[in-house]
C-alpha cells in the first residue's frame, strides 16, 4: 500500500511512502525524511505512486491504532493551508496537542466510530447563524447557550466553546452549571502538556460532548460537530501569531460551514469585520444589552491648564469632589503602569533602557524595580546613576502609582485605591486602573474619568481608531451616570461617536477605509523578518523585498517597505506590507515567494489584516 504523508515542515508537497501496516487517513506515523526520523500524518491512500518502488521509503511504524485527526479536521486543515500561508503539514501540526507533536505512541479504545461521511448529507441545510450582543459580564446569553447546547447534545452532536482568556473559561464553566459538568473537557495552551493531552484524549474517545477552551479549542477532534460558540469575538488575542496566521472568528466561521453546524458569536461591541457580516445578513442579531442614559462630556485640553496631566487640574478635581460629596464612587482610567515612564539623570542625561527591547524601563516605586513594558524584564532600582554616579534623577511621566499618590494628596477625604497594587474591597471612593481592571469592577462607579487615550490613536496600526473606539465605549458602559473625557483631539471621529452613537462610527470608519483602499475593501498581509542579529535581519529583509519585486511584475499587488520597526525580546524586526484587491492574489504571491525564500538564521511571520 502507498500512503501520502504530510510533514510538519514548511514544504508545499506531500510525499509517498510504502507501508506494510494497515493505515488510515489522519494517523500519525514515523517516517525517514532526509536521514531523520520525523512524525508525519497520513493524508491519502493510493494503490500506486508516480515513483518506482525502489525509490520509495518504507514507513517505519505507526504511532497509534486509530487516526488522531478525524476526517472533518483533515479537511479543515486543508482549507487553512490554502488560505493562511502555511503548508498542509504545518496546519495539521497546529491541530494536535503538544504531546502528539512528538514521537509519543498512543492506543485509543473507541467502542464505535462515527461515519466518515460528510455531515451535510444527514443535516438540514439551513443552520443558525446568531450574533449576540450584551455587556461583557452579562449572563443572559449563557441562558441561550444552555438551551442551544442541550438541543445539540440531545441530537447526538458535539459543541465547541471558545473564550478569550483562561479565567473566562473557568467563569463560563461556572455559569453553565453542574448540568453539563460531566460533558465538559478543557483545551488551552495554558494547560500543561500532560493535562492538555488527557482532555484531548477524552474528546477523541467520545467521552465528552463539549469542549470549552481558548483559541486552541477550535481544533477539538470531534467527529460530529453541531454547534460552535465564540465569546468576545472582538478580542485582539484571537489572532494566532504563529503558523497558520489566522483569526479565530474567521476560521470558526469556516469550520461551521464545512461541518454544517450552528454558529454563535457574541461581544459587547462589534468588531468592524463582524459589523460588515451583519450588514450582509450573514448573521441574525440578538441584542441583549440594557440601554443606559449616560451623560458624556468631552473637554478640550487645549483650553485647560495642567494639560499634561488633566486629572489633576482644578476642573477634574472639582468634578471628582462633587461626586464624592454626594457619597458616589469614581473610577479613573489610567493607561500607564508603574510610577513614572522612565528615569533620566539630570547630570549626564542617561536613561535606563531594556537591553532586549531598546525602550526605557518603567520605574515601579513600591517594588523598587525597573521593568520593561514589553518583555517584563526586571532590574533592581538604584538611586545612583550607573554612568556618573550622580543622585539627581528625574522621574519623567506619571504612572498609575504616582497618579494614586497625587490623588490622595489632593483628595484627602477620599479612599483612593490603585487596582494594580492593592487588593480591591468594597471600601473605596476612587479607583484608578487600566481598562481590564475597571471593566471587572464588582461595584460600578457613578462617574468614569478617561484621560491619556490620545496616544492610542497615534499608533502605527491600521485598527488604531477601532481599538480606541472600543475602549471609549466599554468605559462608558461602566459608568452609571456620567463619563468625562479629556483629550487634545475632540474633533477626531471616535470622540464624536460618543455623542452620535456606535452606528455612526462604523459607517465613518468604513468610508475612511474605502477611500484609503484598506480592509475590508482590500486585503493586507504584514510580513515580519526577525533575528537576534540586526545585520542578518536586514540582509534577509532585502532578499525578501527583491523576491517580492520580481513577482510583482506578473501579479497585481502593492508593496510597502516599512523597514526596521522595533526591537522586541532581543529580536530585531524588519517589516513590509502587501496589499491586493483579492485574497487569492496574496496567496499566489506567497506561494511563489515562500518556496524560494530561505530564512536561514532569521525567522519570518505573516499577519493577515
Amino acid at each position: 500500500m502507498i500512503v501520502r504523508v504530510s510533514l510538519p515542515l514548511p514544504l508545499k508537497d506531500s510525499f509517498d511512502y510504502r507501508s506494510n501496516f494497515p493505515l488510515r487517513k489522519g494517523m500519525r506515523i514515523l517516517v525517514d525524511f532526509r536521514n531523520r526520523k520525523e512524525v508525519g500524518i497520513v493524508t491519502g491512500l493510493r494503490q500506486r505512486s508516480s515513483y518506482t518502488a525502489n525509490k520509495l521509503k518504507t514507513v517505519i511504524e505507526p504511532l497509534e491504532n486509530i487516526p488522531s485527526l478525524p476526517y472533518s479536521l483533515l479537511k479543515f486543515c486543508r482549507y487553512l493551508s490554502r488560505n493562511y500561508f502555511c503548508s498542509y503539514g504545518e496546519s495539521l501540526k497546529t491541530a494536535l496537542p503538544l504531546l502528539l507533536r512528538t514521537k509519543k505512541k498512543i492506543h485509543i479504545n473507541i467502542a464505535r466510530e462515527l461515519s466518515r461521511q460528510p455531515l451535510s448529507q444527514s443535516q438540514p441545510k439551513k443552520k443558525k447563524r446568531i450574533y449576540i450582543r450584551e455587556d461583557f459580564r452579562g449572563e443572559k446569553r449563557f441562558l441561550l447557550y444552555k438551551s442551544q447546547i442541550k438541543e445539540t447534545i440531545n441530537g447526538g452532536k458535539q459543541v465547541i466553546i471558545c473564550l478569550p482568556r483562561w479565567q473566562d473559561v473557568k467563569r463560563a464553566a461556572f455559569l453553565l452549571g453542574d448540568e453539563f459538568k460531566s460533558h465538559l473537557a478543557y483545551l488551552s495552551s495554558f494547560q500543561s502538556p500532560s493535562r492538555q493531552f488527557h482532555n484531548w484524549l477524552r474528546i477523541r474517545k467520545g467521552e465528552v460532548s463539549i469542549c470549552l477552551g481558548t483559541r486552541m479549542a477550535i481544533f477539538a477532534p470531534f467527529t460530529n460537530l453541531g454547534l460552535i460558540i465564540v465569546e468576545g469575538e472582538s478580542f485582539p488575542g484571537y489572532f494566532q501569531p504563529q503558523k497558520p496566521f489566522y483569526n479565530l472568528r474567521d476560521i470558526a466561521w469556516l469550520l461551521s460551514q464545512l461541518t454544517k453546524s450552528d454558529f454563535i458569536i457574541s461581544s459587547d461591541f462589534f468588531s468592524l469585520a463582524a459589523y460588515v457580516l451583519l450588514k450582509e445578513n450573514k448573521f441574525k442579531l440578538l441584542d441583549l444589552r440594557e440601554r443606559k442614559n449616560i451623560t458624556v462630556k468631552i473637554f478640550d485640553l487645549r483650553n485647560i491648564r495642567k494639560r499634561r496631566y488633566p486629572v489633576f487640574s482644578h476642573l477634574a478635581l472639582g468634578i471628582i469632589d462633587k461626586y464624592l460629596s454626594n457619597s458616589k464612587r469614581v473610577a479613573v482610567f489610567w493607561r500607564r503602569k508603574g510610577f513614572s515612564y522612565f528615569i533620566r539623570c539630570r547630570q549626564c542625561g542617561y536613561i535606563a533602557e531594556c537591553p532586549n527591547c531598546n525602550i526605557p524601563f518603567v520605574y515601579w516605586k513600591k517594588e523598587s524595580v525597573l521593568r520593561c513594558p514589553r518583555c517584563e524584564k526586571k532590574v533592581k532600582f538604584s538611586s545612583l546613576c550607573p554612568i556618573c554616579q550622580g543622585e539627581m534623577l528625574k522621574y519623567v511621566g506619571v504612572g498609575e502609582e504616582r497618579a494614586e499618590s497625587i490623588l490622595r494628596k489632593n483628595l484627602p477625604q477620599a479612599k483612593v485605591v490603585s487596582l494594580s497594587n492593592s487588593p480591591l474591597t468594597n471600601d473605596w471612593n476612587v479607583v484608578i486602573g487600566s481598562q481590564s481592571e475597571i471593566l471587572s469592577l464588582p461595584l460600578k462607579p457613578e462617574l468614569v474619568i478617561v484621560s491619556g487615550v490620545d496616544s492610542l490613536f497615534s499608533q502605527e496600526k491600521l485598527n488604531a481608531a477601532e481599538e480606541g473606539f472600543l475602549l471609549l465605549f466599554r468605559l462608558r458602559e461602566v459608568a452609571r451616570e456620567e463619563m468625562v473625557v479629556f483629550t487634545f483631539l475632540p474633533a477626531y471621529y471616535p470622540f464624536i461617536a460618543l455623542q452620535k452613537g456606535e452606528e455612526w462610527f462604523y459607517k465613518k470608519e468604513l468610508i475612511q477605509r474605502k477611500r484609503m483602499k484598506l480592509p475590508p475593501y482590500f486585503y493586507l498581509i504584514e510580513v515580519n523578518i526577525r533575528s537576534k542579529v540586526e545585520k542578518v535581519a536586514e540582509r534577509k529583509y532585502q532578499e525578501l523585498l527583491s523576491l517580492f519585486t520580481k513577482v510583482q511584475k506578473n501579479l497585481s499587488f502593492y508593496l510597502y517597505e516599512l523597514g526596521y520597526t522595533k526591537k522586541l525580546r532581543g529580536n530585531f524586526y524588519y517589516t513590509c506590507v502587501l496589499k491586493a484587491k483579492r485574497r487569492s492574489t496574496l496567496n499566489r504571491v506567497w506561494e511563489r515567494v515562500g518556496s524560494d525564500f530561505r530564512p536561514g538564521r532569521s525567522k519570518i511571520s505573516l499577519s493577515l489584516i
